[in-house]
């Protein structure tokens, strides 16, 4: 009753208004299940270790190829990392995210591929919603983007420890918070080389030693099925490696999108979307 009061009025003030049938409850238990039980998408995860430029690849999919993207990390502010914070505003709740994943994914077209970043459980401190998660495991097709380790220290370095990024006051000191907390997982010692080599300027020594770390998780999320670092049993898509060549110079973001809509697209013409597993190694050109 108090709503559609309030929605009256905004009405009155000239706002465009429109109430949930049901309530807030309703809408939220939608959020929570329906939405993701009452339709299927044909899903494509885009996966790879950290600094492989998966988001650039999915804005470039998005943007410049007018594809279907779910964007995670753009809806909970933030890119997954223990560094994903850098350059982001704050979080919403894990309840806000979710409602939003369900709200985008309630938009998009049934008919066409919907690419997805191959995230864990949470981003940052947002849960990914348990129905779409486990979408995430089941989906036909998983693009695992593999590129040398010289062009993701490029990109990592650019993404958390560029001129934008360090335009913030906060940059460093939350920077070093975020090394600190990593001593659950990293030794004391590599801790304190991490903050030594921030210290100095020497960004590039620090993504390295956190690469070291990351790799072996993902590896492990990549092809288990519950997707952690601890998971365990088989992932059900197939694996597809997109290898981006040693010589190449810099990150065509652009050219690599194109070969995986290109690789989606085959994916497309030779299979039925069965679960049966294969490996194979495609070049960017």
């Amino acid at each position: 009753m108090r709503s559609c009061s309030v929605a009256w009025l905004l009405k009155q003030a000239g706002y465009e208004v429109f109430v949930l049938d049901g309530g807030y409850k309703a809408f939220r238990e939608w959020a929570l299940t329906s939405a993701w039980t009452s339709r299927k998408l044909k899903m494509c995860m885009i996966s790879g270790r950290t600094g492989c430029g998966k988001t650039r690849i999915l804005d470039s999919l998005r943007d410049s190829l007018g594809q279907q993207v779910l964007d995670l990390e753009g809806l909970a502010n933030h890119a997954g990392s223990t560094f994903g914070w850098v350059s982001r505003p704050p979080q919403p709740t894990s309840e806000q995210f979710g409602n939003q994943c369900a709200v985008e994914w309630r938009c998009l077209n049934s008919s066409h591929w919907v690419f997805v970043e191959d995230e864990a459980a949470n981003v940052g401190k947002c849960s990914v919603p348990p129905e779409l998660f486990s979408l995430m495991r089941q989906a036909p097709l998983v693009v695992n983007v593999v590129v040398p380790l010289r062009l993701r220290l490029d990109l990592l370095v650019e993404e958390y420890g560029g001129e934008e990024a360090q335009a913030d006051e906060e940059w460093k000191p939350r920077m070093i918070e975020s090394i600190v907390r990593m001593n659950r997982r990293l030794s004391d010692e590599r801790v304190k080389e991490a903050v030594k080599a921030l210290d100095s300027g020497d960004c590039r020594s620090v993504a390295k030693m956190f690469l070291a770390y990351y790799d072996k998780l993902y590896d492990k999320h990549l092809v288990n099925a519950t997707g952690t670092g601890r998971g365990v049993g088989q992932r059900p898509g197939e694996i597809v490696n997109v290898e981006v060549p040693e010589e190449v110079p810099v990150f065509d973001t652009l050219a690599h999108a194109t070969s995986v809509l290109q690789l989606v697209r085959g994916f497309s013409k030779r299979t039925s979307l069965s679960t049966d597993r294969a490996e194979k190694i495609v070049s960017f050109t």
